[in-house]
Protein backbone atom coordinates (compact mmCIF):
# COMPACT_ATOMS: atom_id res chain seq x y z
CA UNK A 1 0.00 0.00 0.00
CA UNK A 2 2.04 3.23 -1.17
CA UNK A 3 2.38 6.01 1.16
CA UNK A 4 2.39 9.35 -0.85
CA UNK A 5 4.13 12.11 0.65
CA UNK A 6 3.89 15.00 -1.49
CA UNK A 7 3.06 18.51 -1.60
CA UNK A 8 -0.09 19.20 0.38
CA UNK A 9 -0.30 15.66 1.72
CA UNK A 10 -2.14 15.86 5.14
CA UNK A 11 -0.22 15.51 8.68
CA UNK A 12 -1.61 11.43 9.15
CA UNK A 13 0.36 10.63 6.06
CA UNK A 14 3.12 11.75 7.73
CA UNK A 15 2.81 10.38 11.01
CA UNK A 16 2.63 7.35 8.86
CA UNK A 17 5.99 7.29 7.36
CA UNK A 18 8.35 5.38 9.39
CA UNK A 19 5.96 2.16 8.91
CA UNK A 20 7.03 2.20 5.97
CA UNK A 21 8.90 -1.02 4.35
CA UNK A 22 11.02 1.24 1.86
CA UNK A 23 10.89 4.34 0.78
CA UNK A 24 11.41 5.32 -2.45
CA UNK A 25 11.60 8.74 -4.58
CA UNK A 26 10.72 9.73 -7.91
CA UNK A 27 13.66 12.30 -8.01
CA UNK A 28 16.56 11.52 -5.92
CA UNK A 29 17.23 15.35 -5.16
CA UNK A 30 13.85 16.06 -3.86
CA UNK A 31 13.45 12.48 -2.16
CA UNK A 32 17.17 12.71 -0.43
CA UNK A 33 16.65 14.58 2.48
CA UNK A 34 13.30 12.79 3.55
CA UNK A 35 14.15 9.25 2.61
CA UNK A 36 17.64 9.74 4.65
CA UNK A 37 15.74 10.86 7.48
CA UNK A 38 13.44 7.87 7.79
CA UNK A 39 16.39 5.59 7.44
CA UNK A 40 18.73 7.12 9.90
CA UNK A 41 16.05 7.68 12.35
CA UNK A 42 13.15 4.81 11.44
CA UNK A 43 15.41 2.04 10.03
CA UNK A 44 13.28 1.82 6.83
CA UNK A 45 15.05 1.61 3.71
CA UNK A 46 16.36 4.39 1.23
CA UNK A 47 16.28 2.74 -2.64
CA UNK A 48 19.12 5.17 -3.78
CA UNK A 49 20.48 3.80 -6.68
CA UNK A 50 18.03 3.71 -9.16
CA UNK A 51 14.69 5.49 -10.09
CA UNK A 52 11.97 3.59 -12.33
CA UNK A 53 12.47 5.34 -14.66
CA UNK A 54 13.99 3.20 -18.18
CA UNK A 55 14.26 -0.94 -18.63
CA UNK A 56 17.65 -0.73 -16.24
CA UNK A 57 15.96 1.39 -13.53
CA UNK A 58 13.52 0.27 -13.28
CA UNK A 59 13.86 -3.70 -12.97
CA UNK A 60 16.52 -2.69 -10.43
CA UNK A 61 14.42 -0.40 -8.43
CA UNK A 62 11.11 -3.16 -8.71
CA UNK A 63 13.42 -6.22 -7.51
CA UNK A 64 14.76 -4.22 -4.63
CA UNK A 65 11.39 -3.11 -3.62
CA UNK A 66 10.28 -7.19 -3.91
CA UNK A 67 13.60 -8.25 -1.98
CA UNK A 68 12.35 -6.06 0.83
CA UNK A 69 8.88 -7.37 1.24
CA UNK A 70 9.97 -11.00 0.06
CA UNK A 71 7.91 -11.12 -3.46
CA UNK A 72 11.28 -11.62 -5.89
CA UNK A 73 9.53 -14.30 -7.74
CA UNK A 74 5.92 -12.50 -8.41
CA UNK A 75 8.24 -9.36 -10.02
CA UNK A 76 9.94 -11.18 -12.32
CA UNK A 77 7.15 -12.37 -14.09
CA UNK A 78 5.42 -8.86 -13.43
CA UNK A 79 8.20 -7.87 -15.54
CA UNK A 80 8.49 -10.30 -17.86
CA UNK A 81 4.69 -9.81 -18.74
CA UNK A 82 5.87 -5.67 -19.34
CA UNK A 83 8.61 -7.08 -21.58
CA UNK A 84 5.49 -8.67 -23.94
CA UNK A 85 3.56 -5.68 -23.67
CA UNK A 86 5.44 -3.13 -24.24
CA UNK A 87 8.78 -4.08 -26.09
CA UNK A 88 6.99 -3.91 -30.21
CA UNK A 89 6.12 -0.47 -29.47
CA UNK A 90 9.82 0.38 -28.07
CA UNK A 91 11.30 -1.01 -30.95
CA UNK A 92 9.11 0.80 -33.05
CA UNK A 93 10.49 3.91 -31.17
CA UNK A 94 13.68 3.21 -31.89
CA UNK A 95 13.73 2.61 -35.23
CA UNK A 96 12.50 5.62 -36.37
CA UNK A 97 14.97 7.37 -33.55
CA UNK A 98 17.76 5.73 -35.14
CA UNK A 99 20.20 8.03 -35.56
CA UNK A 100 19.10 10.67 -33.79
CA UNK A 101 21.26 12.84 -30.78
CA UNK A 102 19.82 14.30 -27.95
CA UNK A 103 20.80 17.71 -25.24
CA UNK A 104 19.58 16.55 -21.49
CA UNK A 105 19.07 19.98 -19.62
CA UNK A 106 17.36 19.25 -16.26
CA UNK A 107 18.26 19.08 -12.30
CA UNK A 108 20.51 15.83 -11.25
CA UNK A 109 17.83 14.14 -10.32
CA UNK A 110 15.94 13.84 -13.55
CA UNK A 111 19.09 14.77 -15.81
CA UNK A 112 20.88 10.94 -15.88
CA UNK A 113 17.39 9.10 -15.36
CA UNK A 114 16.02 10.81 -18.71
CA UNK A 115 19.33 9.58 -20.08
CA UNK A 116 18.91 6.05 -19.13
CA UNK A 117 15.48 6.39 -20.86
CA UNK A 118 17.21 7.76 -24.19
CA UNK A 119 20.14 5.12 -24.13
CA UNK A 120 16.95 2.63 -23.98
CA UNK A 121 15.33 4.52 -27.05
CA UNK A 122 18.67 4.02 -28.71
CA UNK A 123 19.26 7.52 -28.97
CA UNK A 124 22.62 9.26 -28.79
CA UNK A 125 22.77 11.70 -26.05
CA UNK A 126 25.62 13.81 -27.09
CA UNK A 127 26.11 16.58 -23.92
CA UNK A 128 24.15 16.45 -20.32
CA UNK A 129 23.91 19.57 -18.32
CA UNK A 130 22.70 19.27 -14.87
CA UNK A 131 21.81 22.44 -12.67
CA UNK A 132 23.67 21.40 -9.78
CA UNK A 133 25.16 18.65 -8.08
CA UNK A 134 25.86 17.21 -4.52
CA UNK A 135 27.57 14.21 -4.82
CA UNK A 136 26.35 13.06 -1.12
CA UNK A 137 22.83 14.44 -0.80
CA UNK A 138 21.35 14.15 -4.24
CA UNK A 139 22.17 10.20 -3.90
CA UNK A 140 23.13 9.43 -0.06
CA UNK A 141 27.09 8.34 -0.86
CA UNK A 142 28.74 9.70 -3.55
CA UNK A 143 28.54 6.38 -4.92
CA UNK A 144 24.86 6.26 -5.35
CA UNK A 145 24.78 9.78 -6.97
CA UNK A 146 23.89 9.83 -10.06
CA UNK A 147 26.54 9.78 -12.07
CA UNK A 148 28.43 7.08 -10.11
CA UNK A 149 25.29 5.20 -10.53
CA UNK A 150 25.26 5.93 -14.54
CA UNK A 151 29.30 5.37 -14.39
CA UNK A 152 28.84 1.93 -13.57
CA UNK A 153 27.75 0.25 -16.17
CA UNK A 154 28.44 3.37 -19.48
CA UNK A 155 32.15 5.15 -19.66
CA UNK A 156 31.07 7.64 -22.38
CA UNK A 157 29.50 10.65 -19.87
CA UNK A 158 29.61 13.96 -21.52
CA UNK A 159 28.87 16.67 -18.70
CA UNK A 160 28.68 19.89 -17.56
CA UNK A 161 27.16 21.21 -14.13
CA UNK A 162 25.70 24.67 -13.66
CA UNK A 163 24.87 25.90 -16.81
CA UNK A 164 21.17 27.91 -16.10
CA UNK A 165 23.33 30.43 -17.49
CA UNK A 166 21.89 31.73 -21.07
CA UNK A 167 25.21 32.51 -22.49
CA UNK A 168 26.73 29.33 -21.86
CA UNK A 169 23.68 26.88 -22.26
CA UNK A 170 23.58 28.86 -26.39
CA UNK A 171 26.86 28.06 -26.89
CA UNK A 172 26.31 23.97 -25.91
CA UNK A 173 23.47 23.86 -27.95
CA UNK A 174 25.66 25.97 -31.23
CA UNK A 175 28.79 22.66 -29.83
CA UNK A 176 26.74 20.15 -30.36
CA UNK A 177 23.61 20.75 -32.64
CA UNK A 178 21.65 17.77 -31.02
CA UNK A 179 18.31 16.91 -33.15
CA UNK A 180 16.54 17.83 -30.17
CA UNK A 181 16.69 18.89 -26.05
CA UNK A 182 14.80 17.97 -23.21
CA UNK A 183 14.55 19.94 -20.54
CA UNK A 184 11.90 21.62 -18.20
CA UNK A 185 12.01 25.26 -16.85
CA UNK A 186 14.89 27.40 -17.04
CA UNK A 187 14.50 28.53 -20.37
CA UNK A 188 16.66 26.13 -22.32
CA UNK A 189 14.19 25.21 -24.52
CA UNK A 190 13.70 28.76 -25.54
CA UNK A 191 17.57 29.23 -26.49
CA UNK A 192 17.21 25.57 -28.37
CA UNK A 193 14.64 27.09 -30.22
CA UNK A 194 16.23 29.76 -31.06
CA UNK A 195 18.44 27.62 -33.07
CA UNK A 196 16.32 25.52 -34.62
CA UNK A 197 16.58 22.94 -31.86
CA UNK A 198 12.85 21.22 -30.95
CA UNK A 199 12.46 20.74 -26.94
CA UNK A 200 10.63 18.11 -25.60
CA UNK A 201 9.31 18.88 -22.26
CA UNK A 202 9.84 16.40 -18.93
CA UNK A 203 7.46 17.05 -16.53
CA UNK A 204 7.07 14.11 -13.99
CA UNK A 205 3.16 15.15 -13.78
CA UNK A 206 2.25 14.94 -17.67
CA UNK A 207 4.22 12.24 -18.22
CA UNK A 208 4.71 8.40 -17.39
CA UNK A 209 8.45 7.39 -17.52
CA UNK A 210 7.96 4.30 -15.25
CA UNK A 211 9.67 1.35 -16.47
CA UNK A 212 8.70 -0.27 -19.99
CA UNK A 213 5.43 1.64 -20.74
CA UNK A 214 7.43 4.87 -19.52
CA UNK A 215 10.06 4.31 -22.46
CA UNK A 216 7.69 3.32 -25.00
CA UNK A 217 5.36 7.12 -24.21
CA UNK A 218 8.57 9.29 -24.25
CA UNK A 219 9.86 7.69 -27.57
CA UNK A 220 6.53 7.88 -29.62
CA UNK A 221 6.34 11.42 -28.02
CA UNK A 222 9.85 12.58 -29.26
CA UNK A 223 9.07 10.99 -32.62
CA UNK A 224 5.75 13.10 -32.75
CA UNK A 225 7.97 16.19 -31.85
CA UNK A 226 10.29 15.24 -34.47
CA UNK A 227 7.74 15.24 -37.13
CA UNK A 228 5.96 18.78 -36.51
CA UNK A 229 9.22 20.81 -36.55
CA UNK A 230 7.00 23.90 -38.59
CA UNK A 231 7.05 26.06 -35.56
CA UNK A 232 10.64 25.73 -34.57
CA UNK A 233 11.97 26.02 -38.12
CA UNK A 234 10.01 29.82 -38.50
CA UNK A 235 11.70 30.74 -34.90
CA UNK A 236 15.07 30.08 -36.00
CA UNK A 237 14.66 31.59 -39.59
CA UNK A 238 13.05 34.76 -37.45
CA UNK A 239 15.79 35.16 -34.87
CA UNK A 240 18.25 37.26 -34.56
CA UNK A 241 21.47 37.16 -32.06
CA UNK A 242 21.75 39.70 -29.55
CA UNK A 243 25.17 38.49 -28.82
CA UNK A 244 28.63 39.95 -30.33
CA UNK A 245 29.90 38.57 -32.98
CA UNK A 246 33.43 37.43 -31.04
CA UNK A 247 30.93 35.98 -28.58
CA UNK A 248 29.09 33.89 -31.12
CA UNK A 249 32.88 32.49 -32.44
CA UNK A 250 33.84 31.65 -29.00
CA UNK A 251 33.32 28.24 -27.37
CA UNK A 252 31.06 27.64 -24.05
CA UNK A 253 32.53 28.63 -20.91
CA UNK A 254 35.47 31.16 -22.60
CA UNK A 255 34.77 33.20 -19.93
CA UNK A 256 35.31 31.08 -16.95
CA UNK A 257 38.50 30.00 -18.65
CA UNK A 258 39.54 33.17 -18.47
CA UNK A 259 38.60 34.13 -15.50
CA UNK A 260 40.57 30.77 -13.88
Amino acid sequence: EPNLLCGFAPPEVYERASEAVATVGQCSVLASYHGGALEEKYGVPFIREHFPYGIEGFESWYLQISDIVGKREEALAYIESQKQKYLPSIESAREQLKGKTAFIALGPGMAFELLKVLRDLGVNVVHTTAYHFDPILDGGTPDNSPIAVYSKTHDDLDISVGDAQSHEFYQLIKQYKPDFLISHAHGANVWAARQGVISVEYAAGHHCLYGYGGVAELGHKIVAELKNQNLIKHVKDRYRSPFTEKFEKGAAFAFLNASA
